[in-house]
């Protein structure tokens, strides 16, 4: 089968192909792909994306069975920022950045962040104002930023950086998404937003450097995931990571660390308070494991409802697309396509597909027990990617977002605010990340 009779998204149009549905809200240009076929074409200005449809179209390239793939096409979009990180890295460039980035995310190292996990989310929720109204997402954004100034930098030598992230990863993620999907001719047509996307990039990277400098002069190791970074020599090669490589690592970890845990946890909270009846099987069984101490280190592999809880989130509101660029003929199932041409997948449309789950659109912890699971292809399961491009920090996600959870269940009762009951509530997408686009809840005391 050739790409000629591989069909159109509906709605392109002359030289923008679909990026005015694809930069505002792309999901339901999203939706109407599965039934288009198992490879369809969308238009990123004037170049074409084969965008993929199928669990096992998705998996054949995660897993290499395609063929091969590099990411070239988005180092020059990010790399005012993110330089040569493992997101566009390819090929024995990008296994050996995974070698090398590996033991800041090993289970054990993990096991040594999980208390400050859980002591950071505890004093979270103590903050919190109760018994009226707040918009939770700024909140998680500086929940997520406090747990990376003690597990990526713990040194007081990484505030400022950290504090920099904050305020410039929104611009960041937004002008690298523009960019990913216009061709450089549209970038030139806003000078303002250009000037401020590459002094931002440049203020970070500026940041960071001092940071690593200054870790390597001391030689400390705080047990923190810079310090895994930097001190780390391949066995029996001695490979290590120059100051570079590790900037464009922490940008990465940075960029990552704060946007995709936090929008779970916002759209965790979204999801429980309108599933009332879900909320309270959570929260007993919280009350069951945790009793009358602390959420502790302990809780993060204890609580089995809760993480079929958070799977299910992170089912609903999982990134909204990939991109990889042929690296050579490349095979989707019937469909060859050539070298140099874009491919895409979405791990998000995967997941909304009726063909792959039954009321995809519903909140159902329920369908992660058994026997419903049963039911479920482990090949459509992917919040995390597939294989070569899988997260290096799933682990590390899951510790977290378990332990935050707990924190703020065990302590407060989150409600709906009145006046937001029957109110449809948007999405909003951050680089890759898809969020809710409201995140308003009432907090009452339990203890």
């Amino acid at each position: 089968m050739t790409t000629r009779s591989v069909p159109w998204a509906p709605g392109r149009l002359p030289g923008i192909g679909h990026a005015h549905r694809l930069l505002g809200d792309p999901l339901p240009l999203l939706r109407e792909l599965p039934e288009l076929g198992p490879v369809v074409r969308v238009g990123l200005g004037p170049r074409t994306l084969y965008m993929v449809t199928t669990p096992e179209l998705l998996r054949s390239i995660g897993l290499g069975t395609a063929g091969r793939f590099h990411r070239e096409d988005l180092i020059e979009p990010i790399a005012p920022f993110a330089g040569r990180t493992l997101v566009t890295l390819s090929g024995d460039a990008h296994r050996r950045r995974r070698r090398q980035i590996a033991p800041a995310f090993h289970r054990n190292r993990i096991a040594t962040y999980a208390p400050a996990f859980a002591r950071i989310a505890r004093q979270w929720v103590s903050e919190l104002p109760v018994g009226e109204p707040i918009d939770l997402a700024p909140e998680a954004d500086r929940l997520s930023l406090a747990t990376l100034t003690s597990t990526l930098i713990a040194a007081d030598v990484g505030s400022e950086a950290l504090a920099a992230v904050r305020v410039d990863s929104p611009l960041l993620l937004a002008e690298a998404s523009f960019r990913t999907i216009l061709p450089r001719a549209f970038w030139r047509l806003r000078p303002g937003a250009d000037r401020r996307y590459h002094a931002s990039a440049a203020r970070l990277r500026g940041m960071l450097e001092t940071v690593v400098v200054d870790y390597r002069r001391s030689g400390r190791d705080p047990g923190d995931l810079l310090s895994g970074l930097l001190m780390h020599t391949g066995p029996g090669s001695g490979d290590v990571l120059d100051d570079e490589a590790v900037i464009d690592e922490l940008v990465g970890f940075l960029m990552g660390g704060i946007e995709s845990p936090a929008g779970i946890f916002v759209a965790l909270i979204h999801e429980l308070v309108r599933a009332p009846g879900v909320r309270d099987r959570v929260i007993a069984e919280v009350d069951e494991v945790v009793g009358d101490g602390p959420v502790a280190a302990e809780h993060a592999t204890a609580l089995p409802y809760l993480r079929n809880t958070l799977l299910e989130t992170m089912r609903l509101w999982s990134a909204w697309i990939n991109m990889l660029t042929a690296d050579g003929p490349v095979s989707l199932g019937d469909v060859e396509v050539p070298s140099g041409a874009m491919v895409g997948f979405s791990v998000n449309m995967i997941h909304h597909d009726p063909r792959n789950y039954t009321d995809p659109e519903r909140f159902l912890p329920s369908r992660w027990e058994q026997p419903d699971v049963e039911l479920i292809d482990p090949d459509a399961v992917a919040p995390f990617g597939v294989g070569v491009r899988k997260c290096p920090a799933d682990h590390f996600s899951w510790s977290e977002l378990t332990l935050q959870a707990a924190a703020l269940l065990r302590d407060r009762l989150p409600v709906l605010p009145e006046s937001d009951r029957g109110v449809p509530v948007g999405v909003t997408t951050k680089g890759v990340g898809v969020r809710p686009a409201s995140a308003r809840v009432v907090l009452y005391p339990r203890r």
